[in-house]
């Protein structure tokens, strides 16, 4: 056991140098020079940036995407980028960061063979995988421990990791990453020489590719069907896999791909003895398979090149190149390339009449040989065995799947049967209850007419009752002096004339209140017609100034109209009129002698603000509550003793919302009032 354990920690460098160029990670990577130019580019910018900070998370995943860029060319930037992204995460505060920057790193140490560094790695990244729950990670971490697992030699574990992953790729539907999974499984099964069982990753991989639309995904699966059906000495089949994907790795330019598929035609063209061709084949690739430094791949081309000589009895040819790659072999530790170079050397010494050396390399050969052998055999039964445990596995999820969902199914007819009986009941319930609501509902409407007659009833006695407060208060008064004076100049003239004056203010009083009156009743026994016009607020203010001119005049009180000639409203002209008669006579009436009355106006939006300001006695904020109020009038008396019947605002404000305008006053005790109303601009369209 220890020696099989020994065996695969050096012949795993095979696959790690193969599944790193062709499939390893996200497929989608394919190394790209320009992609890796244009990234550094992009951070560069970045760096530039007046604002650059390396705790920037849109910088550290510029970084990442170079570090992967990285992976494919196996250089020790990986390592620099990984170690500078960890620094800069755990500054920031980036969990996602941190965690791929440890991916990074186990990838480097993954390429560099140090075994517990992997695992170290991989496991601080799987934490923060699971605790920030990306999937993505997740899947990279799994493809990464199956090809670590591989190294170590526990060939077993690495093909249960494989397909653990394939479970969670199917999960999130992630058929990209699907795609590597089986292009890993394959190679694996492909290497154990369970040709056929590799073929069946192998299609499943290709028809992904076909699926998604990537054609260099299938292009390098074609490449990788050609090895297997080599295998199985389909060559047929081989040269028509090969075939196409030559045609598509050639259209996209891609320097590995095309390398490994030329070599591949020559070891098909070997196969059938055609050497000339096969050799045509080997040397277009050589060059290619140099540039791209990946020494497995020289080897084995070197290994077919060294066959070919010695079949054409080009011996010394044939010696130098299977010394090349019998030295890559042992330099690498590649347990297959050192028993085909073996076997080349042995059957070149065996011609060129050399008996120990040719008995030396075959006996290396037969102990390589037999050891490949007996592994193989054992890790492809425990392979087998692996993939009928996996698939059972499925099966019994899928049983578990069908057998919940068919109770699922019985639970749902009994709940619809629970449901139709329920249905029956509620539909008998609502029948019941239609019929009550129907009768409630006509007891309904007989209650709200008896409410709305008794409200109208309120309503107009209300109004009889303000009629006749009025009436009895604020007209009663002034009659019953002005018969008194009227019987005083029956007895003596000259007494009469002292009170004229008194007479005039009185008569003028009554008819300001039988004015506000008869427009109030108007409103509130018939309501009112409204006839809007274009309005000038500063003609209707200078004529009811005008109007006021003797008792401006009496407290000589400084009355101005700073309203704008272009401001007009769309109003009734009669209402308007009412109003600021009704607010310039409170102004008049509150300002003390030598006091201050402004009237003026403003725009805002498409409306006109009309204020009329006064400097006197000013109203206490309790008692501004009261001003607007419908159901009671606020009066109190002027600076010279003027009485007033509270009507006024109240009519004022009926005015305005007639006119769909608002009115509304600000005030303070002892520092004045304002008054203010608001109406729509005139505007000729």
């Amino acid at each position: 056991m220890n020696n099989l354990k020994f065996f695969f920690k050096y012949s795993s460098f095979l696959q790690i140098f193969l599944f790193v160029m062709l499939c390893f990670t996200h497929p989608l990577h394919l190394y790209s020079q320009q992609k890796k130019d244009s990234l550094i580019n992009l951070i560069k910018e970045k760096e530039k940036s007046a604002y650059f900070s390396t705790k920037d998370t849109t910088y550290i995943n510029l970084l990442n995407k170079l570090a992967r860029e990285y992976t494919y060319s196996i250089s020790d930037s990986l390592y620099t980028i990984s170690c500078n992204i960890l620094d800069y995460s755990i500054a920031a505060g980036y969990e996602k960061g941190i965690g791929q920057a440890y991916f990074g790193m186990s990838t480097y140490y993954l390429e560099k063979g140090k075994d517990s560094l992997v695992f170290n790695n991989l496991e601080k990244a799987k934490k923060i995988a699971l605790r920030t729950k990306d999937t993505v990670l997740l899947l990279n971490i799994s493809n990464y421990l199956a090809i670590e697992y591989d190294h170590m030699g526990d060939s077993t574990k690495s093909l249960k990791e494989y397909l653990k992953s394939e479970k969670l790729a199917l999960k999130i539907k992630d058929k990209t990453f699907l795609f590597t999974i089986y292009e890993n499984i394959a190679v694996t099964f492909s290497h154990k020489k369970l040709y056929h069982r590799a073929l069946k990753y192998f299609n499943k991989a290709k028809d992904i590719g076909d699926e998604i639309n990537n054609s260099i995904l299938t292009g390098s699966t074609l490449c990788n069907m050609t090895r297997v059906y080599i295998g199985l000495n389909d060559l047929e089949n081989a040269s028509k896999s090969l075939n196409k994907g030559i045609e598509i790795v050639e259209k996209h330019n891609s320097k590995e791909w095309t390398g490994y598929a030329y070599m591949l035609k020559g070891d098909i063209l070997l196969e059938q003895k055609k050497y000339e061709e096969a050799l045509i084949w080997y040397k277009k690739s050589e060059p290619i398979q140099l540039s791209t430094n990946y020494d497995i791949g020289v080897m084995d081309l070197y290994s077919g090149m060294s066959k070919i000589y010695i079949h054409q009895n080009n011996l010394e040819l044939g010696e130098q190149f299977a010394i090349k790659a019998s030295n890559l072999a042992n330099e690498i530790r590649y347990p297959r390339g050192i028993s085909q170079s073996a076997e080349n050397l042995s059957l070149l010494y065996e011609k060129l009449n050399s008996p120990k050396k040719a008995l030396k390399y075959h006996k290396l050969f037969k102990k390589m040989s037999d050891s490949l052998s007996k592994n193989e055999q054992i890790i492809g039964i425990a392979f087998l065995d692996i993939e009928r445990t996996h698939q059972q596995e499925q099966y019994e999820l899928i049983h578990q799947s069908n057998t919940k969902l068919f109770k699922q199914k019985q639970l749902l007819y009994v709940s619809l049967a629970s449901l139709l009986g329920l249905i029956t009941i509620a539909f008998l319930i609502r029948k019941n209850l239609n019929t009550q609501k129907r009768m409630s509902a006509a007891l309904k409407v007989k209650n709200e007419i008896l409410a709305a007659n008794e409200n109208k009833l309120k309503t107009i006695n209300t109004t009889k009752d303000k009629l006749f407060s009025i009436v009895g208060h604020d007209l009663r008064g002034p009659m019953l002096s002005l018969k008194e004076l009227l019987n005083l100049s029956l007895e003596d003239d000259t007494i009469f004339k002292r009170f004229i004056p008194q007479l005039k203010t009185q008569v003028n009083h009554i008819q300001f209140t039988l004015d506000n009156l008869l427009s109030w009743g108007q409103t509130q026994m018939k309501g009112t017609t409204i006839n809007k016009e274009k309005v000038s607020l500063r003609e209707i203010s200078q004529n009811n100034i005008n109007l006021f001119s003797k008792s401006i005049e009496k407290k000589k009180i400084e009355a101005k109209i700073l309203i704008s000639e272009n401001h007009f409203i769309l109003a009734d002209t009669n209402h308007i009129d009412l109003i600021l008669r009704n607010l310039i006579s409170n102004a008049i009436k509150f300002t003390p002698e030598k006091g201050k009355i402004v009237i003026n106006s403003s725009k805002k939006d498409n409306q006109i603000i009309c204020s009329v300001i006064d400097d006197g006695l000013g109203i206490k904020q309790e008692n501004l509550k009261k001003l607007f109020n419908e159901t009671s009038h606020y009066s109190t008396y002027g600076t010279l003793n003027e009485k007033g019947t509270g009507l006024g605002l109240s009519l004022c404000k009926e005015m305005v919302e007639l006119n769909n305008g608002s009115i509304w006053a600000i005030s303070k005790e002892n520092l004045g009032s304002t008054f203010s109303f608001s109406f729509q601009e005139y505007e000729k369209n």
